[in-house]
């Protein structure tokens, strides 16, 4: 692999098992944050090369100067941030019919095959259903953005959010009327499951020279 993997967000969960994930297999670059100007020129100094990555594991405030690095740099985006505004999403949209971005708010492959399993069951006729997310208590974003995935496949469903301790990520999708109760349950117990698959990613977008990538479910 020729391209080099700069990754925002070193110092969260997910940016330190990426960082131990790649240490020995590609030259890897930790930041973790660039919305400050002197942290913004270095990251734009060290990126000169259109196969470079930025794997984005980091926060909201990164967004906008992200997207000007990539303009500018040609460097390709893997967006895992979560919590992103409408018009953050927008301007990422704009970006990607000039540079190859791929995005999701969860990168673990087996979640996807969750996801697809209620894309397959849909709505149950006479059931109602919730959704009941956990995750530790220093996730920022509320309901999830998984959760809000699982949102867009079941329109009609109930969200309730539980941060507690170091929970890494459940989520429980319940279909329910007075005589029955059916229970769909996905849980992440390592942060390892989010970036495994995050190699097939990269060589997916090298390949790309623009567009906008999610998991088809």
């Amino acid at each position: 692999m020729k391209a080099k993997i700069f990754i925002l967000g070193k110092n969260g969960k997910i940016g330190k098992k990426l960082i131990s994930f790649f240490k020995k297999k590609v030259k890897t670059y930790g930041c973790n944050r660039i919305y400050k100007k002197d942290e913004y020129i270095k990251m734009t100094k060290q990126i000169r090369n259109k196969e470079n990555i930025i794997l984005d594991f980091s926060n909201q405030k990164n967004i906008k100067k992200l997207i000007t690095l990539s303009t500018r740099s040609k460097v390709k985006l893997i967006i895992g941030t979560t919590g992103l505004n409408k018009q953050q999403t927008e301007n990422i949209k704009k970006l990607s019919k000039i540079r190859p971005v791929f995005m999701s708010s969860n990168f673990n492959i087996n979640f996807i095959k969750f996801l697809k399993l209620l894309r397959n069951i849909k709505e149950i006729k006479g059931f109602k259903s919730t959704l009941i997310e956990t995750h530790g208590i220093n996730k920022k974003d509320k309901p999830s953005g998984s959760a809000i995935w699982i949102k867009k496949i079941l329109p009609s469903i109930n969200i309730s959010s539980i941060r507690y301790s170091d929970t890494v990520g459940e989520h429980k999708v319940i279909f329910f009327n007075k005589n029955e109760q059916i229970s769909i349950k996905h849980k992440s117990k390592k942060r390892k499951c989010f970036v495994k698959y995050i190699p097939y990613v990269i060589k997916f977008l090298i390949k790309k020279k623009r567009g906008l990538y999610i998991f088809r479910v």
